[in-house]
């Protein structure tokens, strides 16, 4: 799942005033006819985990600054607002996007 959330990441990333990388991919696409390698979808994560990657997205407001939570601190997040107790490999999994997310991230706001 990690190295989808990192493709995703990869085409939402600004490359001009409100275009993502993936809008002017498709654009570059329709206009010479070729298939753009970059745009070509990263197989999505197994089903069984894709929740994990909802709840992620709910979650990313609270959690995209400042410092992360304690793990007890995002169950109980999830807890809260999906009524489901999530099992520790998908608060760590959480955390791990997370992270990739502030890793990936800061680039946008360099060049912005």
């Amino acid at each position: 799942m990690k190295d989808w959330a990192a493709h995703q990441f990869h085409l939402s990333e600004e490359v001009g005033p409100g275009i993502t990388r993936a809008a002017a991919n498709r654009q570059l696409a329709k206009t010479t006819g070729r298939e753009i390698a970059d745009i070509a979808m990263a197989a999505p994560p197994p089903s069984c985990i894709a929740h994990v990657w909802g709840w992620f997205l709910v979650l990313l407001p609270l959690y995209a600054e400042g410092p992360l939570s304690r793990p007890a601190l995002i169950a109980a997040d999830i807890e809260a607002r999906f009524g489901l107790r999530p099992a520790g490999f998908e608060v760590g999994l959480l955390l791990d996007l997370f992270t990739l997310w502030r890793r990936l991230r800061p680039r946008d706001a360099e060049q912005g």
